[in-house]
């Protein structure tokens, strides 16, 4: 990522019928937090951030409640 681009990720699980409440993190590559977010009750999520500098950031996606198995997509 650059410095300074906006950068967006949404995960679509909820609205695809799936039952994931999605958490997603953006994190360094030494796995600093930088941004969060989780969804609100039967809705997707998306976090915003601009990237602190030139690199490589990781993302990071779990269910709310730590839940998995074949209805668990995103």
């Amino acid at each position: 990522a650059k410095k300074g681009t906006g950068l967006v990720v949404r995960v679509e699980s909820r609205g695809l019928g799936f039952a994931v409440s999605p958490v997603v993190r953006v994190l360094t590559a030494e796995g600093k937090p930088l941004a969060a977010a989780e969804a609100a009750v039967n809705r997707d999520v998306q976090v915003s951030f601009p990237p602190p500098a030139d690199g490589t950031y990781r993302v990071e996606v779990r269910d709310l409640h730590g839940d998995c198995g074949p209805r668990f997509v995103y």
